[in-house]
């Protein structure tokens, strides 16, 4: 008897293997896996995660007040881009939202780079620009940043590729995602002015700015091919919550609006960034606070290693060139003993191979990382 549902005249099919090469696109089968790691029981620095109990204290105190209906009704889209907008003194028709700065970036590159098909981008930077830039079939250029050709701006770096190349879309993270250190915003302008003679589309990635002194929101009053991307992770502790945004022309916003839906973004994180809004002197504090032991635990380094090389960071990180790959691979390791995860650059250049990135985390985090370097360097283990 055939079951209810099942046509019993049907025969089945031939059993055969299935090819997924049509389907699979050969840009994106080139890249690596990158396998997401659990890192919630372990003291991770290499995230750069702002994972510090003031943001920790402040989300407690918006849940506490958090409608319940934040769980169970689609966020005020409309609310939150104009209070947004307000905040950082643009308007509401320059402003794009998302579920995260990974979600804006993979936006802009399939939007605004797909067309054109090229990318020219600063590097060394955040892998998922490559990832992203497959997925949409860009080709990308790499523009060394400077500061790993000392004595050469990126204006320099960058006149020749850009008057090369017929419109581009060019990726600058100020500051650095990797090495943390800023380009002033004058450069940034010399910059701009490049790609306007060129009609190419400047994408700034600011990530990391709320932590340096650069402000690159005058840059759109003076060009409108210029889109900067912020990320919420960092400055306000959401890296959990993800969401991001893109100020741009009016022209560009509405037409990255044209794709997007309107759900993208989780009333949860819609509520605690405008609570972060409300508490901005709170958030500030937390910066300081940051900014305070960056400095300390640079000097402390400086201290202990004096041969090392430590950029001027202007992030919630700092980059340790310790010399030799075998440096830095050992004091990962032994960092890593003691349940302390740091960021190394095995598959990076041969200058980035012997540097560790360490964010700067609470200070109890922070001075314990200082003891079990002082152990390292007692050991005499590195190489001089």
């Amino acid at each position: 008897m055939a079951e209810q549902g099942i046509d019993s005249d049907i025969t089945p099919a031939t059993p055969h293997r299935f090819n997924p090469l049509p389907f699979l696109d050969p840009g994106v089968t080139k890249l690596n896996i990158r396998e997401k790691a659990d890192y919630r029981h372990i003291h991770n620095l290499s995230s750069n995660e702002a994972d510090l109990p003031e943001p920790r204290a402040l989300f407690r105190r918006y849940l506490d007040q958090a409608p319940e209906a934040a769980a169970t009704r689609y966020p005020n889209w409309p609310g939150l881009i104009r209070r947004t907008a307000r905040f950082y003194g643009i308007s509401h028709t320059s402003l794009v939202m998302d579920a995260g700065s990974d979600s804006l970036i993979r936006m802009m590159l399939g939007l605004l780079g797909r067309p054109s098909g090229r990318m020219i981008l600063q590097s060394p930077n955040y892998p998922n620009y490559l990832h992203y830039a497959a997925l949409a079939g860009v080709a990308v250029t790499p523009l060394n940043h400077p500061t790993d050709l000392w004595g050469e701006t990126i204006t320099d770096l960058a006149r020749r590729p850009l008057a090369a190349s017929p419109p581009a879309l060019v990726v600058v993270t100020n500051p650095n995602g990797i090495t943390g250190t800023r380009i002033p915003l004058e450069e940034m302008n010399r910059l701009c002015d490049l790609c306007a003679q060129g009609n190419h589309l400047l994408l700034i990635d600011e990530a990391y700015a709320p932590f340096s002194s650069i402000l690159h929101q005058p840059l759109l009053n003076r060009y409108s091919g210029v889109a900067i991307i912020r990320s919420f992770s960092k400055n306000c502790g959401m890296a959990g919550l993800r969401l991001g945004m893109v100020s741009t022309s009016p022209t560009i916003a509405a037409h990255l609006h044209r794709w997007y839906g309107v759900h993208t973004v989780n009333a949860i994180a819609a509520g605690f960034l405008a609570f972060c809004i409300d508490h901005a002197n709170e958030v500030e504090d937390q910066r300081r606070r940051i900014k305070t032991t960056r400095e300390e635990i640079a000097r402390r380094v400086t201290h202990l290693f004096p041969d090392w090389r430590i950029p001027p960071s202007e992030t919630n990180f700092l980059l340790f060139d310790t010399g030799h790959a075998d440096t830095a691979s050992a004091l990962a390791t032994h960092l890593r003993t003691q349940n302390i995860l740091v960021k190394r650059f095995e598959d990076g250049s041969l200058n980035l191979r012997r540097c560790l990135r360490m964010t700067i985390g609470d200070p109890v985090i922070m001075a314990t990382v200082l003891s079990e370097m002082e152990t390292f360097a007692s050991r005499k283990v590195f190489s001089s």
